[in-house]
């Protein structure tokens, strides 16, 4: 069973570059060579006078079941599989158009154009999508996409937990909504810059920033920002930030820990040493004194042994509270360890005023503690030396303080005493 075209249209359907078929009520009457190489055909005899229903996945079968009409009322084709001779399957667009009919029986020009590389690339594409989504998903930062005016593309879940604000919300927003002033109202000004003559601070490089959430709190964050050319030359950005907020709170703690101490807060004996040369340094610049005083608790070992080392702990807490409260802000307490503790007293100009902070100090730090509805209490022996009077030079104003201390001691505590 043939199909007679005359020679021109013969050429010219054997020179398209897909499948074409004619049929006669359903049977393949007429085949083009591509049609055979796609059907892995090895002559058109092993295809003509077939159903081309024959040469279609079982998937699709059903559409075939009256006729070709069906099919053909779609003008855009529809995407089906060819089961070829060898049985393989290959993705077409399975498109048909009416030809005349001719003697009862409806004549078809079918043409199958091959996608499968189309199908494969959406795949491919489809899998990178998933893929990229999945990593998004995956990671602990936010990745969020703006173009070149700034305005938000993309975000990930991440970003929206982070910011709090809702994806519908930052989609079509300009970054700056999660920006703290001053940064906000400079960023497009600065992206307009970069953009321009390239200078940046920014871009391809990790920074400390501050983010806004969206319930106005403003949080550190780390970013990195990576300059990327879309499919039409224009630029977007991608950036990666990291809520810091907790990495920062630690680092904090740390820098704490290494200049206090860890039981009262009050500053250590490295911060003490530090503190002592500021302090004598503007002493020396301003021309006034300096009073450093040796504070050694009296009675506080047997509190700690009857009460144990958790109560002793209150008393520590408690005496540099006390501490604290007496002095002045521009003054410093520090413990060095155990039971000793000392103070920094600026601009003291004369013995006479760090006596009366002294006599204070025998006031209150004695005052009854109540621990766990047991009452204790701790006297202080304190050591006075004064800069520039009793010394210039920092280790001999200390040793001086140290003496004074020790003096007290011997002579019945409680009590306080100059070099």
């Amino acid at each position: 069973m043939t199909y007679k075209l005359n020679s021109c249209c013969e050429d010219l359907l054997q020179k398209v570059e897909h499948f074409i078929c004619i049929c006669e009520d359903g049977i393949i009457v007429w085949i083009n060579k591509k049609g055979l190489r796609l059907l892995r055909a090895p002559n058109p005899d092993s295809v003509l006078a077939t159903p081309i229903a024959n040469f279609v996945s079982d998937d699709f079968v059903e559409l075939f079941a009256d006729g070709l009409n069906l099919i053909g009322e779609e003008s855009e084709g529809v995407p089906l599989n060819i089961l070829t001779t060898s049985a393989d399957l290959i993705d077409v667009n399975f498109h048909v158009s009416n030809l005349p009919s001719r003697d009862g029986h409806e004549y078809h020009m079918v043409e199958c154009q091959d996608i499968s590389d189309l199908i494969r690339a959406s795949q491919a594409t489809r899998g990178r999508e998933q893929r990229i989504n999945a990593i998004l998903k995956a990671v602990d930062q936010a990745v969020i996409t703006i173009d070149e005016f700034g305005v938000i593309k993309s975000v990930n879940d991440v970003a929206v937990k982070i910011f709090g604000h809702e994806k519908p919300d930052l989609l079509g927003s300009n970054i700056s909504m999660l920006m703290p002033e001053p940064h906000r109202s400079s960023h497009d000004e600065y992206l307009v810059r970069y953009q321009s003559t390239g200078h940046t601070r920014v871009v391809d490089q990790t920074n400390e920033l501050e983010g806004l959430r969206a319930d106005g709190t403003v949080f550190p964050i780390e970013i990195t920002v990576t300059e990327v050319r879309e499919n039409n030359g224009r630029r977007a950005y991608v950036g990666s930030v990291r809520d810091i907020t907790t990495q920062k709170a630690q680092e904090e703690r740390i820098r704490f820990l290494a200049l206090n101490d860890s039981l009262t807060g009050l500053p250590n004996r490295a911060s003490f040493n530090d503190k002592i040369n500021e302090a004598v340094s503007r002493a020396r610049r301003t021309g006034n004194g300096v009073a450093l005083m040796f504070i050694d608790l009296d009675k506080f070992k047997p509190v700690n042994d009857a009460l144990g080392h958790e109560a002793g702990d209150e008393v520590l807490k408690t005496v540099a509270r006390r501490l604290q409260e007496i002095i002045r802000s521009t003054d410093t307490a520090a413990r060095l360890g155990g039971d000793e503790f000392v103070l920094i007293l600026e601009n003291i100009k004369n013995k006479e005023t760090a006596a009366k902070v002294a006599k204070t100090l025998l006031e209150k730090i004695p005052l009854p503690i109540t621990i766990n509805d047991t009452t204790c209490s701790v006297g202080v022996s304190i050591g006075i030396s004064h800069f520039p009077t009793d010394a210039e030079l920092i280790p001999d104003l200390l040793n001086a303080a140290d003496k004074a201390m020790y003096k007290v001691k011997e002579a019945g505590r409680n009590n306080f005493a100059f070099c």
